[in-house]
């Protein structure tokens, strides 16, 4: 038996394989030898996929070796007739052959049979192979669709072994077939098995995947030609939407440059722009901010694109959202009224202890209704001094924030004012009880929040 030779990360045995000395380079586990397979623009391979037989051409110094050294997997080149092994002591030796692991795939491939020529699809590549499935309204494969069939033509057979050809499909004389042949046993599917749903869900799952492959290339070409596709769907996100919570900054530019339009919103009232700031990088906003993205539009929860970044704390992009001012904080005095509630209120339910509707029912319907609430919460009417103190009140906010929170709407408390003294005692000590608060009101100075014009 030949010694294992080499460096440890590079360990390799001699011996004589089909009558000539060849190198078996050795590799511990498969993550290692898909390392080197890419290195030699091979892709990789997965332990239980398809493609492997069983096979006892693997020399038994080299069985030995791997046995001594623990090692999985042995490769004998990386041309296009070597072959990767797959050995354990006690287990048969399984392979693969490397023609198959290397890139190909060739359009309108010819062969005649029975004085007939068909036209192949041929290719090992199983993104090529799904990229025209989905052109025929296809899913891909799984293991279960494959049936033997022995019956290929050898024509076939051979042309797929030429070329190292994993796959193929053939349309030609109402033959709709894709084969699969891996130089052991040949498989079929008739296509009509893999249209199992609806076409436009098909469709829409092939574009959605070009989207997150960042593929501005095909994505063009398919979805120009699908221009409704999403709207069949009946998805609230828009193809823009999608993309910039994939960050996928070549097709937001191919989007732009077919016209769409960037401050289209959803359900909820959400754009690209608010998605972008909060799941892309600062280059994604940058685009959408120069193909005319409106900061300013708010969300039905009252949020700008600005709150979003703030409240998931992408201080970068509410940099970039605020015209170059650095953003520090999220309470940044920079802030408007409305951004600067919207992140008290993602604060306030940021814990999962609090929801949104106990901010106005802390002051009971009696001094802020939901509607009035909604209204100070998305809507860019100014509020008053009085609604901004109930709204300070409600997310039980401390007497700094509540300060901050008056500046931001243009008020402050005033020194020499003995209402917004109490108000201002009750914060300081962290008490937000509305009744207590309105009760000492209406004792001391004989004037009420409750009595003041609420918003309808």
């Amino acid at each position: 038996m030949s010694d294992v030779l080499g460096l440890p990360n590079s360990p390799y045995v001699e011996a004589y394989y089909k009558g000539k000395l060849i190198v078996f380079s050795l590799f511990v586990n498969i993550e290692k030898l898909n390392v080197e397979l890419q290195k030699y623009g091979c892709r990789t391979i997965q332990k239980d996929e398809r493609g492997w037989y069983f096979d006892t051409s693997l020399p038994q110094e080299v069985r030995d070796a791997m046995t001594e050294h623990s090692f999985y997997y042995a490769l004998t080149s990386n041309d296009s007739d070597g072959m990767v092994y797959f050995y354990k002591s006690g287990y048969t030796t399984k392979a693969k052959s490397i023609k198959y692991l290397k890139p190909f795939t060739q359009e309108n491939v010819e062969i005649k049979i029975g004085g007939k020529i068909y036209s192949y699809f041929m290719t090992n590549d199983d993104k090529a192979l799904s990229d025209k499935l989905w052109e025929y309204n296809c899913l891909p494969p799984s293991q279960k669709d494959w049936k033997v069939n022995y019956a290929l033509h050898k024509n076939v057979l051979d042309k797929m072994s030429e070329l190292g050809a994993m796959y193929s499909i053939t349309f030609s004389y109402g033959t709709d077939v894709l084969n699969l042949y891996d130089g052991q046993t040949p498989y079929i599917i008739y296509l009509k098995s893999l249209s199992k749903i609806q076409p436009t869900k098909v469709l829409g799952g092939y574009l959605t995947r070009l989207i997150r492959e960042d593929d501005d290339i095909a994505f063009e070409k398919f979805f120009i030609s699908h221009p409704n596709l999403y709207n069949a769907l009946d998805i609230s996100w828009t193809p823009l939407m999608f993309a910039s919570v994939c960050n996928s900054k070549k097709v937001i530019k191919k989007l732009i440059a077919v016209g769409v339009d960037v401050n289209e919103t959803d359900k909820d009232g959400t754009t690209a722009l608010m998605i972008a700031a909060v799941k892309s990088s600062k280059e994604t906003v940058q685009i959408l901010l120069d193909a005319g993205a409106d900061k300013n539009i708010k969300a039905k929860n009252g949020w700008a694109a600005i709150v979003f970044a703030l409240v998931n704390n992408r201080y970068d992009i509410a940099e970039l959202l605020s015209d170059g001012n650095t953003v520090t904080s999220p309470l940044d005095e920079k802030l408007s009224f409305h951004d600067r509630l919207g992140v008290y209120v993602a604060r306030f339910i940021s814990t999962g202890e609090h929801k949104t509707s106990e901010i106005y029912k802390n002051l009971g319907n009696e001094y802020m209704t939901r509607k009035a609430f909604s209204k100070l919460q998305s809507h860019t009417t100014h509020p008053t001094k009085r609604n901004v103190i109930l709204l300070s009140i409600g997310l039980k906010l401390s007497l700094e924030d509540a300060e901050n929170l008056l500046l931001s709407a243009g008020y402050a408390f005033s020194k020499n004012d003995e209402q917004d003294k109490i108000i201002k005692e009750f914060l300081k000590n962290k008490n937000h009880d509305i009744f207590k608060i309105d009760s000492e009101l209406y004792q001391k100075t004989g004037k009420s929040l409750m009595n003041q014009k609420r918003e309808k």
